[in-house]
């Protein structure tokens, strides 16, 4: 069967993806904007990545590296997934062209392979619940190069309704010198979620956010 194609200009992802959903489709939605090119799988479970950006070499090297056991592996897949179609559902621009598929004949390779599927609604809603909280902690955070020092209130580190992982990861690599942009790079998490992390803890106490040193500033 011929692949449905598209302008996400006329019809958005999150729009698309649910309307698959509802219909009960089964098969591959591509999707590609500009050298952005992506992949979701639709099925009876819901929708799960099977192509991400190119950021997620990252998570390869992770899932790679020793050190780490299984159930944080499969944590920090999910992670990155769910973040990849967050992101996804942002997109207003680009092409699609999704191809029917037998449930049976849905390929289970990549990073993802044995993640649970995510559940569509919930998707839509988490992919807005992080559009409307962004432009925040971007004006909160400032410049990418502040460094995050931790307060005298981190003796008592809380979660602050997030992730514990994520928090106490972030929490340890803002050691006073790494600025922002560091940690963005250094953490195993998706780039929101370490983002929100320290929004989150600026926020409750637990870190503060000083200029980066003159030289560096230059």
């Amino acid at each position: 069967m011929a692949a449905i194609r598209g302008d996400l200009s006329v019809l958005s992802v999150a729009n698309l993806v649910q309307a698959l959903a509802l219909d009960h489709a089964t098969g591959v939605l591509a999707l590609q904007s500009g050298n952005d090119r992506r992949a979701l799988r639709i099925g009876p479970g819901g929708i799960r990545l099977v192509r991400g950006s190119h950021h997620c070499q990252r998570l390869d090297k992770l899932l790679r590296r020793k050190g780490r056991d299984s159930f944080m592996l499969t944590h920090l897949s999910r992670e990155w997934m769910l973040s990849e179609i967050c992101d996804l559902f942002t997109w207003s621009r680009g092409t699609f062209a999704f191809e029917k598929e037998e449930p049976a004949e849905l390929s289970e390779t990549g990073p993802f392979a044995g993640i649970a599927d995510c559940n569509v609604t919930s998707v839509a809603l988490e992919a807005a619940r992080r559009a409307d909280e962004l432009p925040r902690i971007k004006e909160a955070i400032g410049d990418v190069r502040h460094v995050p020092i931790r307060t005298e209130n981190a003796s008592g580190l809380e979660y602050f309704g997030m992730d514990r992982e994520a928090v106490s990861e972030v929490f340890l690599l803002a050691d006073g010198v790494r600025p922002v942009i560091h940690i963005l790079q250094l953490s195993a998490f998706p780039r929101f979620v370490a983002l929100e992390a320290i929004y989150r803890m600026t926020r409750g106490g637990a870190l503060r956010l000083i200029p980066p040193p003159v030289a560096a500033a230059a």
